[in-house]
């Protein structure tokens, strides 16, 4: 429908709209005299008066006309009427960039729609109805019903001589003169050629694609030149065919039928285009880049909001079983410009399997969540998010700047003083970028082979009249394959998000009873805190020490390392460090310096200074704490039983004292140590397995200073253990460990050391 009211404009206005660009040529008609000679008066014929005319029109700088097009096309009993109403002005008919304003009421089907219309500098300003504002390239198909300027440039062909030839002249009793006439269907087309064909452009796949296969009959032409000489009214009738030499079977009987008519108001008179007052209002494509980054950062800086989000998703499995999700949610944020915000609202699904709703507070990455029915729990989403119970994550995802490519294609529209920009389109990459709870998810899927194709990714944005973004939409196809390649589901979602208050209107409910909600295994959750607190330091001061005594039928050996080092640019990824290594072994002790400045290393051990070059981390010498062991060193499980100390400075202490099976899950690889040694040693003789002499169950505790970052962590432990041999002789091995990481409070900063004479170290080999 809207391509053939699209081709429809096309061809009217393409009859019409042809002011004062001419594809013929006027001829002067003068008579040469000499003194003697009398001068005869010639009589001018239609083509003489009409030149005229035109020649006079056409030199016009500035004009104010009305035109009226009446249009409909039938086919069979089945008929679409187009009326469209004109009153514009123009200046600078003859420059490269005229400017024009006007009023165009379009009417569709008894449906009228009156737009506010100014032409300036190659882009239409359209304003509907006082609803909707549109800045448009002028040339575009959507500028076609709007193009003021185009339709005063070409309005009026300057017929050749021989159509006008044999018209009469009907002169009127006010002066004015009349040319009516008819025009053969090649007539037309010739007269008509290039104004149809930049219109045919518009038209692609229709009835219509080329002159060609158009045939008009019908064709009528009326001219009426004012007494001042110059063309006043123009009107234009014909019916439009298939060329029946063009027409195949599968071709319909499709007839447009037009009249046009266009009037000119005193022409001559000085014209004055009207320039709307707030132009500074209509945003273009070519706009819409700028004004989304305005109010990007605008709604990004906001102190606190209140907004509404629907999220929709439909997967169909393999097997053609369709699930839909529709989650629903709501909350205030307060502080979002903080970096600690708090916030409270609603989450509620609905889905195919099962639905419920629940309130949710969120305040210090914690989410305080009321279930109806069920009851108050208290949930850590800064160490393991939960989408459900982040208010705050999934307004935040919005606010992810947009690159400026994903705009070369959009439209903008704006609507009761708001703004929208639709059709942005992000590429795979741009998108698991920008919308990161979607990349998290796949990722979890790549861990077992499972790949996944993103396409159709599409945004919307609206800004108000306070240039916030009020609206966000975002949809996009997934496609989730196995190793294979074979499709497993298929999905598409949509997300759209409303922003219903900002600034001072938005109240956050806090709970009166925040005490009665409870977090399991807060020790856990307090020390993963910490580790990622620490984890993001840039720099900070540190020690490691693990000793360990051996004891083997009755040999005795030890070995003890400490290292003290100081680091930064842990986050930069670009590390300078130095430190010294101490190592006793045995009796025997060595020790060694190091420095690090980014992938270049400075060892100088016992007075051998070299350098190397490190290509992996696991080949330095400045040995770093590794916050992934420490995460990983005990079972979740185990801090169940661990007790919280608090001193009054604001540190804690987290203390778990291991039972028999805690200290084998969790040294298991150190008893393994110890019986491979004795196996080694007495091979077949040793009778069964180890029989258990002793353990000294250790105490682990971790540390956390005042303001929430990770301290280190001490433990020592005791393993002893009794073989029996054949002959009933037995052997005893024991392994006592102290373990120890220590790193210091921010407030002390890093100190590196650099050796002063660099350039004596030599390279490795």
């Amino acid at each position: 429908m809207k391509k053939i009211t699209v081709f429809i404009l096309a061809l009217a206005i393409a009859a019409s709209a042809l002011i004062l660009t001419a594809c013929g040529k006027t001829q002067q008609t003068t008579t040469s005299t000499t003194e003697a000679e009398v001068i005869v008066p010639v009589k001018k014929t239609a083509y003489d008066i009409f030149s005229d005319a035109y020649g006079k029109t056409k030199a016009l700088s500035a004009v104010e006309y009305n035109c009226k097009m009446d249009v409909s096309m039938v086919n069979g009993e089945e008929e679409i009427g187009i009326d469209v109403k004109t009153h514009a002005k123009t200046v600078g008919i003859n420059d490269k960039k005229p400017v024009s304003s006007g009023v165009v009421d379009l009417s569709i089907g008894g449906v009228t729609v009156s737009a506010s219309v100014y032409n300036a500098d190659g882009m239409a300003y359209i304003d509907i109805a006082k609803l909707s504002k549109k800045k448009i390239a002028i040339d575009s198909p959507e500028a076609i019903t709007y193009n003021l300027s185009s339709m005063t440039k070409k309005s009026i062909v300057a017929f050749p001589e021989e159509i006008l030839k044999d018209v009469n002249i009907v002169e009127n009793d006010d002066g004015t003169k009349t040319i009516a006439f008819e025009l053969t269907s090649e007539q037309f087309k010739s007269s008509y050629k290039e104004a149809l064909e930049s219109f045919l452009k518009f038209i692609e796949e229709d009835d219509y694609s080329s002159l060609s296969e158009m045939s008009f009959r019908g064709v009528n032409v009326n001219v009426c030149i004012g007494s001042d000489g110059y063309i006043s009214k123009y009107s234009l009738d014909y019916t439009l065919v298939k060329d029946e030499a063009s027409k195949t079977e599968e071709d319909e009987d499709i007839e447009l039928n037009a009249s046009i008519e266009i009037e000119f108001v005193n022409p001559g008179a000085e014209v004055k285009v009207d320039v709307p007052a707030d132009i500074d209002s209509y945003f273009s494509a070519a706009d819409a880049y700028k004004a989304y980054l305005n109010a990007f950062r605008k709604t990004r800086s906001l102190s606190a909001v209140e907004y509404a989000m629907l999220s929709k998703a439909t997967a169909t499995s393999y097997l053609g079983v369709s699930v839909l999700t529709e989650v629903s949610s709501g909350a205030k944020i307060s502080g979002f410009d903080t970096g600690k915000p708090i916030a409270s609202g609603y989450v509620e699904s609905k889905g195919s399997l099962s639905s419920g709703r629940v309130s949710v507070y969120n305040e210090n990455g914690y989410a305080y969540v009321t279930v109806a029915g069920v009851g108050n729990g208290k949930f850590d989403i800064e160490v393991e998010p939960i989408a459900a119970y982040n208010l705050v994550s999934p307004f935040k995802e919005l606010l992810v700047e947009l690159p400026k490519k994903a705009f070369d294609d959009v439209e903008v529209e704006t609507v009761l003083g708001k703004t929208k920009i639709t059709g942005i389109v992000l590429d795979q990459k741009e998108f698991l970028r920008c919308f990161r709870s979607v990349a998290d998810t796949l990722s979890e899927y790549e861990e077992y082979n499972y790949g996944y194709e993103i396409s159709n990714a599409l945004i919307s944005v609206t800004i108000d009249s306070d240039g916030i973004i009020c609206e966000h939409s975002v949809s996009y196809d997934l496609v989730l394959k196995n190793a294979d390649g074979t499709t497993l589901s298929s999905s598409a979602a949509q997300v759209d998000t409303k922003i219903l208050n900002t600034g001072a209107k938005v109240k956050v409910d806090v709970p009166g009873n925040l005490d009665d909600y409870k977090l399991e295994n807060e020790a856990y959750y307090l020390l993963m805190r910490a580790l990622m607190k620490t984890e993001d330091r840039d720099s900070y001061k540190y020690y490691m020490i693990n000793n360990a005594k051996y004891e083997f039928d009755g040999v005795k050996s030890e070995l003890n390392v400490r290292f003290g080092g100081d680091v930064k640019g842990l986050t930069s990824g670009v590390i300078i460090g130095s430190g010294e290594i101490k190592i006793e072994e045995d009796g025997k002790t060595r020790e060694a310096a190091v420095y690090r400045n980014d992938k270049t290393e400075y060892l100088n051990a016992g007075g051998q200074k070299t350098r190397y070059n490190i290509s992996d981390e696991s080949d330095s010498y400045l040995l770093l704490p590794s916050i992934d062991d420490i995460r990983n060193m005990l079972p979740k499980e185990l801090f169940e039983k661990a007790e919280v100390i608090t001193f009054d400075s604001g540190s804690m202490q987290i203390k778990i004292n291991l039972g028999e099976f805690d200290f084998g899950e969790v040294y298991g690889s150190d008893i393994e140590e110890l019986e491979q040694a004795v196996r080694e040693r007495y091979g077949k003789t040793i009778l069964g397995s180890a029989k258990e002499y002793h353990y000294m169950v250790p105490t682990i505790s971790f540390g956390i200073d005042e303001n929430g970052y990770f301290t280190g962590y001490w433990t020592s432990f005791h393993i002893g253990l009794e073989f029996s041999l054949v002959g009933g002789n037995k052997t005893l091995i024991t392994k006592k460990c102290l373990d120890q990481v220590g790193i210091w409070s921010p407030e002390v900063g890093a100190y590196i050391e650099v050796p002063t004479d660099l350039s004596s170290y030599v390279a490795s080999n």
